[in-house]
């Protein structure tokens, strides 16, 4: 008997997705989930705000609950509990998908910014979302904050590379983490 791992699937959404205009040309970087401490938000905000200083123009866009929501800043926006809809638009639209936790057993959310086509930056002490980006090729890891910085500006300045990460992102997301290709899988263990 051969051992089998099917993996996870989620529903590809983009397609609903592919003919939204963003509402508004703010360029923003995003996290998504709860908004404390455990998940590495307040390094996160400590990063940022350093890099906000060359990079005005730049905000962060919080989206969930914690107790964290209530620290201030005025490039940091909190846009609180949202609909799924409105998750994967602003997922869509940001220029990143920002992953600060240091512990993580799988990153969905990270996986649905791949199937947005947005690329992610996530805590290099986190060795799952660490294998992600590496796998992928759809992002970067950071230790300190100038991988944190030199991640950021590539992306926001060098478009032909940052399309590349975005394309692969997605392929990644359709190959690995598809609904389709899940079911791919499952119906591969009872073929074989």
């Amino acid at each position: 008997m051969q051992n089998s791992i099917i993996g996870f699937g989620i529903q590809d959404r983009l397609e609903e997705f592919s003919s939204s205009p963003a509402e508004n040309s703010e360029k923003y970087l995003l996290y998504a989930g709860r908004i404390e401490v455990a998940k590495g938000v307040h390094q996160m905000f400590k990063l940022f705000e350093r890099f906000s200083k060359q990079n005005s123009s730049i905000k962060l866009y919080l989206i969930g609950d914690g107790i964290l929501k209530d620290y201030r800043h005025k490039n940091i926006i909190y846009k609180g509990f949202v609909q799924e809809d409105e998750k994967l638009r602003l997922m869509k639209n940001a220029v990143a998908f920002i992953h600060p936790s240091a512990f993580e057993s799988l990153g969905i959310v990270l996986l649905e910014s791949f199937m947005m086509g947005t690329p992610a930056l996530v805590n290099r002490k986190s060795d799952v979302l660490h294998e992600h980006i590496e796998n992928s090729h759809a992002g970067y890891s950071y230790d300190n904050y100038d991988e944190f910085r030199d991640a950021l500006n590539v992306m926001i300045n060098d478009r032909s590379h940052y399309d590349a990460l975005c394309k692969n992102g997605r392929d990644y997301f359709v190959k690995n983490y598809s609904l389709a290709a899940y079911k791919e899988r499952l119906s591969g263990i009872f073929t074989d």
